[in-house]
């Protein structure tokens, strides 16, 4: 069915973030993925954004799933899809995910291992293939709002509050319904990976790249504007120039390297 944008609320971060916070222990981590493509300094749980890269613990990504389940029992419409690696892990949503099945439209429940017993208006997708292991989200579709949490396991981990996960949330509906649809690609054998998941991991290394470059050149041209203005005797206007160049030189060398920053990140690229 086709939905015009018309009758869409857009969610605002904040507001999402309220809902997580609510779940949130004091305890719990979230880590931005850098420049690098690695964990960097630990984030503050206000200060999370949508469509950028985390390391989650498992307490950070559980909470973030549980505020995207409330905005579907908020709206008491439309579907939600959960990917929960393993079935044993859905045992203590069962409570949770039957109130849902009984609010809105449709609840799918995808996971490896046996399924659990019969909740009505519930269904499983048995992930019989095991191409979704690694793999934690929360996909929930409304008629006036939707989001999304997608995450990959990134350690080894057994234990499930031992687990860190790489992944991020989104309320853009378009990266909902590839990634929905890449799910029931893997699951079903039509496709070996989430292509658009190693995507935005690349466009996400990409912007952070670039905006490092254009903090550093900043820094740096403002040093050299301090500079002139103090040590004009000293510093003149071909040294200033000649420093402008050089950063102007390593921002096109920014540009140059970024098709190879891009590819690296999102991987083999899609058949």
């Amino acid at each position: 069915m086709v939905r015009t944008m018309a009758n869409k609320k857009r969610f605002s971060n904040k507001e999402f973030l309220g809902s997580v916070r609510e779940y949130l222990p004091s305890e719990a981590v979230a880590r931005e993925i850098n420049a690098d493509g690695k964990a960097g300094e630990r984030v503050r749980p206000w200060d999370l954004g949508e469509n950028t890269f985390y390391l989650f613990d498992a307490e950070t990504m559980s909470a973030i799933g549980n505020a995207i389940e409330d905005l579907a029992l908020e709206e008491a419409d439309g579907s939600l899809l959960a990917c929960f690696q393993q079935f044993k892990n859905f045992e203590v949503h069962r409570e949770r995910y039957s109130h849902l099945a009984t609010t809105i439209d449709r609840v799918e429940v995808l996971a490896g291992g046996k399924a659990p017993a019969r909740i009505r208006r519930l269904k499983f997708v048995e992930d019989g293939r095991g191409a979704c292991k690694n793999f934690w989200g929360v996909l929930y579709e409304g008629r006036r709002r939707e989001a999304l949490l997608i995450c990959q396991q990134a350690n080894q981990a057994k234990t499930f509050d031992e687990k860190t996960f790489l992944g991020f949330y989104t309320f853009n509906p378009w990266l909902l319904n590839r990634i929905r649809q890449e799910i029931l690609d893997l699951v079903q054998g039509r496709a070996s990976s989430l292509p658009e998941f190693q995507r935005q991991q690349g466009i996400d290394v990409a912007a952070k790249h670039i905006r490092l470059e254009f903090t550093r050149e900043k820094e740096a041209l403002g040093r050299a504007v301090s500079r002139f203005e103090v040590d004009s005797d000293r510093y003149r206007v071909s040294h200033f120039m000649s420093d402008l160049e050089q950063g102007l030189l390593r921002l096109r060398q920014c540009k140059t390297r970024m098709p190879e920053i891009i590819a690296r990140a999102e991987g083999p690229a899609r058949p």
